[in-house]
C-alpha cells in the first residue's frame, strides 16, 4: 500500500466538480476497508448511480454500513441545512442562549443564507468524527470548488464573521460583510430591515447580545481544524484531469495550501486516456473510418500525455488512473478503482 494511505488517517479529497471526486472517495473507502480498516465515508451530494454501486438504495446523513463481503465501510451524506443548529448546539454556554439564538429572526434567516456553508459543514463532519476510534480511516468527499482555500479557510472565515462582520455590518461597513460570505448574506439582511423596519436594529442589537460568548468557540474550532489538516494523520488529495487548465489550477491550488502549511499530499489523475493499439497498414486501408477515430484517440492521449507532465514538475505524488468504457456501478468496480489507487 501507498504510504500516503497506510500512515494516514484522514483523506480529504478535493477538486472541481466533474473530474470524478466523488466516486474516487467511495473507491478509495473501499479498498481501505477491505484492506482491515474500518472506514467511514463521508459524501457531499452522491448520485443515486453512486449508492448502488455501494450497495444502497441512498446514503443518509445518519451512518449507513456498506454490506461489504470483507471489511467495514460506513457511508453519510454531508447535509448542510441544519449544521449550523448543531454547531451552536455545541458551543452555547446554556441551553437559554441556545433557544434565544435558534428562536432570532436574525439567526433564521443568517442560517438560510449564509454563504460557505457547504466548505464549513464538511469541516466539521471531520471534527465530528475524528475522535471516534472505531473508524481508522475517514475519506471526505470535499464539496466542489474552485480554490481549495474555500475549503480550509472556512472556519477561519466563519469565526471572522461572528467575531467582526455583523459588528461591521451594524457599524455600516457592508461590503465587508459581502466580502466574506458574498452577497446573498448582505441581502438577507437587507431583507430584514425592510421586514422589521423601524424595529430592525432592535432585533439585531438582540442578536449580538444573544451571540455574545459565542466567538471563543468558533475560534477554538478553527484552531481544531487547522492542527488537523497541518498534521501528518491527514492527507489532501486533489483530484484533477489532464488538461491545461486543470494543471494551471493544480499550481495554484499547491501554492495555496503550501502558504497555509498544509501539504498537498497526492494528485489523483483521473479519467486519462489510454494509448490505442497500433493498426496496421492493411487495416487503415480496409476501415478508413476506424484509422480516423484512432488517430483522434491518438492526438488525445498524445495531449493528456503532455498535460501529464506537467503535473509532475510540480514534485507532488501521481497517481495516474485510466478513463474507464463504464462509471463503477457496483462495490466490485470500486474496489478494482480503489486497489488501483492505493497501491
Amino acid at each position: 500500500m501507498n504510504p500516503v494511505f497506510q500512515y494516514s488517517r484522514i483523506f480529504l479529497v478535493g477538486g472541481p466538480g466533474g473530474v470524478g471526486k466523488t466516486t474516487l472517495s467511495a473507491a478509495l473507502a473501499v479498498a481501505l476497508a477491505e484492506g482491515g480498516h474500518p472506514t467511514l465515508v463521508l459524501t457531499v451530494d452522491p448520485a443515486k448511480r453512486l449508492a448502488q454501486a455501494l450497495g444502497l438504495k441512498t446514503i443518509e446523513n445518519s451512518l449507513t454500513p456498506v454490506p461489504l463481503a470483507n471489511g467495514k465501510l460506513w457511508a453519510s451524506q454531508l447535509h448542510t441545512d441544519r449544521f449550523l443548529d448543531e454547531l451552536i448546539h455545541r458551543i452555547a454556554k446554556d441551553p437559554d442562549q441556545e433557544q434565544r439564538i435558534f428562536s432570532n429572526p436574525i439567526y433564521q434567516t443568517l442560517s438560510r443564507e449564509l454563504g460557505g456553508t457547504q466548505e464549513y459543514a464538511a469541516m466539521e463532519r471531520i471534527l465530528e468524527f475524528v475522535d471516534q476510534s472505531q473508524y481508522t480511516k475517514i475519506v471526505v468527499d470535499t464539496p466542489p470548488t474552485q480554490n481549495a482555500l474555500d475549503l480550509i479557510t472556512a472556519p477561519r472565515r466563519m469565526f471572522d464573521f461572528m467575531d467582526t462582520s455583523v459588528l461591521n455590518w451594524f457599524s455600516g461597513k457592508t461590503s465587508f460583510v459581502a466580502g466574506l460570505f458574498g452577497r446573498s448574506t448582505h441581502l438577507a439582511l437587507k431583507a430584514l430591515q425592510r421586514i422589521f423596519g423601524s424595529h430592525f436594529f432592535d432585533a439585531f442589537e438582540r442578536f449580538l447580545k444573544d451571540i455574545d460568548g459565542l466567538q471563543a468557540g468558533f475560534q477554538r474550532r478553527n484552531f481544531e481544524l487547522m492542527r488537523l489538516l497541518r498534521s501528518d494523520a491527514c492527507a489532501f488529495l486533489l483530484t484533477t484531469i489532464a488538461t491545461e487548465e486543470r494543471v494551471k489550477e493544480c499550481s495554484l491550488v499547491q501554492t495555496a495550501l503550501t502558504d497555509e502549511s498544509i501539504a498537498l499530499r497526492m494528485i489523483l489523475l483521473n479519467q486519462f486516456e489510454p494509448e490505442p493499439p497500433s493498426l496496421t497498414d492493411e487495416e487503415s486501408r480496409q476501415w478508413p473510418r476506424a484509422a480516423q477515430w484512432w488517430a483522434h484517440l491518438a492526438e488525445l492521449h498524445a495531449s493528456q500525455a503532455r498535460a501529464r507532465d506537467l503535473l509532475l514538475k510540480l514534485k507532488t505524488p501521481l497517481v495516474t488512473l485510466s478513463r474507464l468504457d463504464e462509471p463503477p456501478s457496483s462495490l466490485t468496480d470500486l474496489s478494482s478503482l480503489g486497489a488501483q489507487l492505493i497501491e
